[in-house]
């Protein structure tokens, strides 16, 4: 099995084509949503707001490992990602706005993952994950609101 070290019948497909591409793509998405944390955290000049995105790249960060590990339990082996492009939006305000956008759409990806995956264990990962886009949601929002009302951090 090519030097698999996984449970035989983990590495034969346990899951359907289509929740391993949504996985796939959801490994992706995490590492892209670092990257343009850290963008947005570079451009604010608020700390509040730096401490808060740079958490949020922590917690990309961290699901895009647990997302890698619930592939390989399935799959035995690392998704590679292609090209990690990062959007550069034409204001600080409007890369929250699309970050935003991205939680939500997250948040609509992990719901029918969640409903699509056979095990407990990954189903709870997932859920957990949903929940933590949530609150990024939220998060964000707060600091969207701040576009129309600043901070006088400098």
């Amino acid at each position: 099995m090519n030097g698999c070290n996984c449970a035989p019948m983990m590495c034969q497909g346990s899951e359907s084509a289509q929740t391993i591409q949504m996985l796939k793509s959801a490994i992706c998405d995490e590492y892209k949503m670092a990257r343009y944390f850290r963008y947005l955290a570079e451009k604010t000049k608020c700390k509040e707001q730096k401490e808060v995105l740079y958490k949020l790249r922590e917690d990309a960060k961290r699901h895009a490992a647990c997302l890698q590990k619930m592939y390989k339990e399935i799959c035995c082996k690392e998704h590679r990602c292609d090209k990690l492009c990062v959007h550069k939006p034409k204001s600080f305000c409007e890369g929250v706005k699309m970050a935003i956008c991205k939680e939500m759409d997250g948040i609509s990806r992990y719901e029918r993952m969640a409903n699509q995956l056979r095990t407990m264990k990954h189903k709870e990962i997932v859920c957990c994950i949903l929940n933590e886009k949530r609150a990024h949601a939220q998060k964000l929002a707060a600091i969207y609101k701040k576009c129309y009302n600043p901070c006088k951090c400098k």
